[in-house]
């Protein structure tokens, strides 16, 4: 089983915007926040095209956008309508897939919002499950790498925006820098994820997923 993790590369394209010195800023004491929704399950065809990729995600996240309120319901239905998000989720999986790189992929999903008063955060993971035989194989896997997104989030987000605290950054280069910072977390505690169940014959998926997101969140994120 192939499977594959997109993160960093994400962190390039996701919400791009140029570096700002205005807006809003952190102290040590700035209150954050995070709201994490379940993994966005998308089961495509056996060989999706980037149409059908596209097409799934987008109906998928406005799914789950709807069972949702607030903050993190806001951020999800922004997802859905980024057509750049949508583009590369649709374009990179659809070249993996047709060349053979990856039975499955994951996409983790950060929203940050800088305010005067706290800095909210937003996770979700966008998974991508083509159907074939091994298709239970492939949603364990990438719920690991689901269960990875979601514990640094919760366990590193205030930590990282502390890290900013009393910097230049400020308002959407803040909030790009926060992103950033959760994608080079996950780049660790994923590589980690992989060397425990990658060509295991019975790979614990979720105590393997756990157990990577331990170790990096207990070297201080």
């Amino acid at each position: 089983m192939r499977a594959l993790l997109v993160a960093g590369a994400l962190a390039a394209l996701a919400y791009l915007t140029v570096t700002q010195v205005v807006g809003p800023g952190v102290d040590p004491d700035t209150p954050v926040i995070v709201y994490s929704a379940d993994p966005v399950k998308v089961i495509l065809p056996a060989e999706p095209d980037e149409r059908d990729i596209a097409g799934y995600v987008y109906s998928e996240l406005v799914a789950i956008a709807k069972r949702e309120r607030g903050v993190l319901a806001e951020d999800l239905r922004s997802m859905s309508e980024d057509q750049d998000l949508l583009g590369w989720i649709a374009t990179t999986g659809s070249t993996r897939f047709s060349s053979n790189q990856a039975a499955a992929l994951a996409y983790p999903l950060y929203g940050v919002t800088v305010n005067d008063d706290a800095v909210t955060i937003t996770t979700t993971t966008v998974e991508l499950l083509p159907q074939h035989w091994a298709i239970g194989l492939s949603i364990g896997h990438e719920d690991g790498h689901a269960i990875i997104n979601r514990m640094l989030a919760e366990s590193c987000g205030a930590a990282l925006v502390r890290s900013f605290a009393g910097g230049r950054l400020r308002g959407a280069g803040l909030e790009v820098a926060i992103q950033n910072g959760l994608y080079e977390l996950g780049d660790h505690a994923h590589g980690r994820y992989h060397e425990m169940v990658n060509g295991v014959r019975s790979p614990a998926f979720a105590r393997s997923a756990r157990t990577a997101a331990d170790e990096v969140i207990a070297n201080g994120c």
